[in-house]
């Protein structure tokens, strides 16, 4: 049952909240964690196959058609999906309206990215993605299909669903994707088994919903829907933007051979925020909406979830810095090399973004989806120039110095000034959540680095220093997990 409350449609039922709330989502937290470790380490030994069967510039390719399709993706559905992860909504009485309109946005896109292909490619420097553009616009017609299933398991907190459907979509993606390298199809590889997998993973995600909606419009909820998805679309789209600026402006100045490159440490560098998107993401959203009304509530997750994120995210970030060059080396071949000085620069960064990416669930959270899309425009008008003064200064050093620069003397202050209304004290819940997790990052850090030296081959670096390193931080971080991991289990919530 539902009923319209003010201008928004509600959920009868109280908001929830104690420990069933508490246990769904830790149960949806561990199974996002596990999702992205697995699919994480499985793609990465994919990867490690893969890209030593094509050259930077087929890999360039591949990253101009990507990024068009995970540019546009962001804002498919006009964020209208979200708004049933939010647990004040009642899907049944909003679902056949976001079904329709994620569908026809998805057909409709799909067709404009195809026809405009020529020049896309073109402007990322990459004329020869033409058709890989094309073939990966199919990703958007099958992402509108399956936008509304995909948003109740979220809602419900059913990420094991969700990592058996990326594992559906996974495992026969990444066979037709080595069994097509081998066979020369160079960047078209990818895109083909970019299809294969949003297909597969859709089918089964189909199947898992409790409850598919049939498309049907009902004009009295577009202005609610939109009200709410509109912004959070604009700011997705802002925040494509910005992870995917680089590649166009890389691409467009130094070519697909750089652009390969450079998408290679990126992504390698991206390690930290893959590990925790699906609880990040697929968690704090839903889980801050239940509590944020509650500023006691609030400042407790956001403490806890922070500590969690940085435990994670600040470790992998400070070790994948020290590590660059032999990892490159040893997992890519000598053919890479170049990609390892942009790694270590971008490192920083991916440990800066997994915060940024909490705190931006915080704010949709709370509905807050307006501040969220100011703050993401404010970082793209930053980022831009910084960007390309880098270029000039210092080629794709320069450029990943810009991401670096932009987040922490713009992006973290303007989301700590837009967080501060909704939670009280928050500098100190912060700064306590994140010392301990950076003390203990930077020690390991230093303890590979010094484990390093005592060996030449890259094999045996790599080796070396992720042990001392990963010794070293359980040794002096063991303590905060271990705390966390009791604080959860005993109705620590968020």
């Amino acid at each position: 049952m539902s009923r319209t409350r003010g201008r928004q449609v509600l959920d009868g039922r109280a908001p929830e909240s104690g420990r069933g709330l508490e246990a769904r989502v830790r149960s949806g937290a561990a199974w996002g964690v596990v999702n992205n470790l697995t699919i994480r380490f499985a793609n990465i030994a994919v990867m490690v196959v893969v890209v030593r069967l094509v050259s930077p510039e087929q890999f360039g390719v591949f990253a101009a058609a990507l990024t068009v399709s995970v540019v546009v993706s962001g804002f498919a559905d006009w964020g209208v999906a979200a708004y049933l992860v939010r647990g004040d909504v009642d899907p049944d009485e909003v679902g056949p309206t976001v079904t329709a309109i994620a569908i026809l946005s998805g057909v409709v896109l799909a067709v404009l990215v195809s026809l405009s292909a020529p020049r896309l490619a073109d402007m990322f420097g990459a004329p020869a993605a033409v058709e890989e553009i094309r073939v990966m616009s199919l990703v958007l017609v099958v992402g509108g299909v399956i936008a509304v299933p995909t948003a109740l398991l979220a809602r419900e907190f059913q990420q094991g669903r969700l990592f058996a459907a990326t594992v559906a979509g996974f495992v026969p993606s990444s066979i037709l994707l080595v069994v097509l390298a081998t066979q020369g199809a160079g960047a078209m590889a990818f895109a083909w088994s970019r299809v294969a997998a949003i297909v597969f993973q859709g089918a089964f995600i189909l199947v898992a919903v409790a409850r598919v909606y049939r498309p049907r419009i009902t004009s009295r909820h577009l202005r609610h829907v939109f009200a709410f998805g509109l912004p959070l679309a604009g700011a997705n789209l802002v925040n494509y933007a910005l992870v995917n600026a680089d590649y166009a402006l890389v691409g467009h100045q130094f070519g697909a051979a750089f652009l390969g490159v450079y998408m290679l440490a990126f992504n390698v560098s991206s390690w930290a925020t893959a590990v925790l998107s699906g609880a990040i993401n697929g968690v704090a959203m839903p889980g801050f909406s239940r509590v944020w009304g509650n500023r006691q509530q609030l400042s407790s997750a956001l403490g806890r979830s922070t500590r969690a994120v940085c435990l994670v995210a600040f470790v992998i970030a400070a070790m994948t810095y020290v590590l660059a060059e032999p990892l490159i080396r040893v997992l890519y071949g000598a053919t890479w090399d170049e990609a390892a000085p942009v790694l270590e620069i971008l490192a920083v960064y991916g440990g800066c973004f997994a915060l940024v990416s909490l705190l931006s669930n915080l704010l949709v959270g709370a509905g807050r989806t307006s501040r969220a899309l100011v703050i993401q425009v404010a970082w793209l008008v930053a980022l831009f120039p910084a960007m390309a003064i880098g270029a000039r200064m210092d080629g794709l050093h320069g450029v990943a110095w810009a991401h670096v620069a932009v987040v922490l003397l713009v992006v973290l202050p303007a989301y700590g000034l837009a967080v501060s209304p909704l939670v009280d004290g928050l500098a100190g819940i912060l700064g306590r959540a994140i010392v301990l997790p950076l003390a203990c990052a930077g020690l390991a850090a230093v303890a590979a680095a010094l484990a390093m030296r005592t060996v030449e081959s890259p094999h045996g670096q790599l080796l070396v220093g992720a042990a001392a390193g990963g010794a070293v931080y359980t040794a002096v971080a063991g303590r905060a997990l271990l705390d966390l991991a009791r604080s959860g289990r005993g109705g620590g919530g968020a």
